[in-house]
């Protein structure tokens, strides 16, 4: 199976549903796919109180992703689209790096 086979027979099922195609580069692409299942994934594990971290090695292998850093790029985007996400992580782990407070310090 190779790239261009898959993209072919995307548009061609995209033309046969009669959903337009907005040209290279515009939606919908396979690769949009793969991000609604990554996000989709991720949404329902911190909805069900799941583990994500434990979890992510499990998507990484499902996406195909040498490493868990090429995954975690779908973490960081779902937790800055869903802010209640953002806030179950936020009380979980706090701040790794304190917010500031105050202003600099003159003479420090």
């Amino acid at each position: 199976m190779t790239l261009s086979n898959v993209e072919r027979n995307f548009r061609r099922f995209l033309w046969q549903a009669r959903i337009s195609h907005g040209g290279r580069g515009h939606g919908p692409r396979v690769h949009d796919l793969r991000h609604t299942f990554a996000v989709n994934n991720l949404r329902r594990w911190f909805a069900q109180g799941r583990d994500v971290g434990a979890l992510l090695p499990v998507l990484q292998t499902y996406m195909g992703h040498s490493s868990v850093a090429d995954t975690d790029y779908y973490l960081r985007l779902t937790a800055e689209s869903y802010p209640d996400i953002t806030a179950r992580v936020q009380q979980a782990i706090g701040d790794v790096v304190p917010p500031v407070t105050a202003g600099p310090r003159h003479g420090h």
